[in-house]
């Protein structure tokens, strides 16, 4: 009647090859698909990208050290540096409490203000940062102030500290002007 045909036997060498295989094969497909199907990485940069020119408002994550000092009723406020990017201005300055009573600055910080050349005013972001709300007699505290971004062409920039007050002492405002890099 019939013959049976023998079976092959698949030898476990040929076995582990065909699961290398795949492997290998699954892994190029998944570097691939990751690459958005590029050889060359994730993303060329085309010439075109290449020589593109930087937008003159962003200074990227450079901090650029501005000569600056304001002085009123034993309270020092110095510009410590400025940082500008497309997303936001960040003012670096320096408090230093030379009276006698603590110098309570949240107000201050909370409610700052920077003003462009062009006459805009930018609110302070007070949660952007941490801060200190005092500082205490003969003390000093660097502070960060972030602002949205200003225009490309501002050229100058000034900020206001209001109501900066000692206990038992009326406010008073701080002013601090400079130029952008």
């Amino acid at each position: 009647m019939y013959e049976q045909t023998p079976k092959k036997k698949i030898s476990l060498k040929r076995l582990l090859a065909i699961a290398t295989l795949v492997c290998v094969a699954a892994f190029a497909g998944a570097v691939l698909y990751q690459n958005n199907f590029s050889v060359f990485g994730p993303s060329s940069v085309s010439e075109k990208e290449f020589t593109k020119r930087p937008d003159p408002l962003n200074k990227g994550t450079q901090v650029f050290l501005i000569p600056g000092e304001s002085f009123t009723k034993d309270t020092t406020v110095k510009l410590k540096g400025v940082q500008l990017t497309r997303e936001k201005v960040r003012i670096f300055v320096n408090v230093n409490n030379d009276g006698n009573g603590e110098l309570h600055v949240l107000r201050a910080l909370s409610q700052a203000t920077m003003v462009g050349d062009d006459g805009k005013q930018y609110k302070a972001d007070p949660l952007a940062a941490r801060n200190p709300t005092a500082i205490g007699p003969g003390a000093s505290a660097d502070i960060e102030l972030v602002f949205p971004p200003v225009p490309a062409d501002t050229k100058k920039i000034m900020v206001q500290l209001p109501s900066m007050f000692r206990m038992g002492e009326p406010p008073w405002d701080m002013s601090l002007a400079f130029k952008t890099p």
